[in-house]
């Protein structure tokens, strides 16, 4: 890939979905849940931001550092590594595109406005703080016109601005808002 490429989404997506390599907000709305059963305890987890690394170095290898690598691990985003120019990159820039289209996996529009947003925050915050400057980019951004961009078709009967209007702002309502959202595409199949 020529080093001034800028891959857009709408190609990344095409790419990588025949081999269900897309981290859509549903994966992350998953991951979500998980994380917010860790936080909910006495152990406070800080996510950082980008200029600092995705990942950094760690007591066992490579640790993830910011909430996308955190919930990207679980899924399917291949792990920048330290002084790899990706690794201090925010999601939509094309030099985290670049580093996505090396590995032909994407992150749908709504994950991509989420985290990128999320993960903005500059230094150390908890998973309230970040989640709600994702949530907040997602309710500020037009759902219509993000879906356009997404080149898969929708599931059937799911309305993306409803999802992301009822997203719970509290990290403690995920997992029953998860639940919801999975038995209503369960009750699709």
């Amino acid at each position: 890939m020529p080093a001034d490429a800028d891959p857009q989404p709408t190609e990344l997506i095409a790419a990588a979905a025949p081999r269900e390599d897309v981290l859509d907000l549903y994966e992350v709305v998953a991951g979500l849940r998980s994380l917010a059963r860790y936080a909910s305890g006495n152990d406070p987890y800080l996510y950082g931001s980008p200029d600092q690394g995705h990942w950094r170095p760690g007591e066992y290898g490579q640790e993830p550092a910011t909430l996308s690598a955190m919930l990207g691990q679980d899924h399917i985003l291949a792990a920048t590594r330290t002084g790899e120019p990706a690794n201090t990159a925010p999601l939509n820039t094309p030099v985290y595109r670049r580093h996505l289209a090396t590995h032909q996996i994407a992150l749908d529009p709504f994950a991509e406005i989420y985290l990128t947003a999320a993960d903005a925050l500059p230094g150390p915050h908890p998973l309230t703080a970040r989640h709600h400057a994702g949530l907040t980019a997602l309710h500020t951004c037009n759902p219509h016109v993000l879906q356009r961009t997404d080149p898969r078709p929708q599931p059937a009967g799911e309305d993306i601005t409803e999802i992301i209007r009822l997203l719970p702002a509290d990290p403690d309502r995920i997992e029953a808002f998860f639940e919801g959202w999975f038995q209503q595409r369960q009750g699709r199949d």
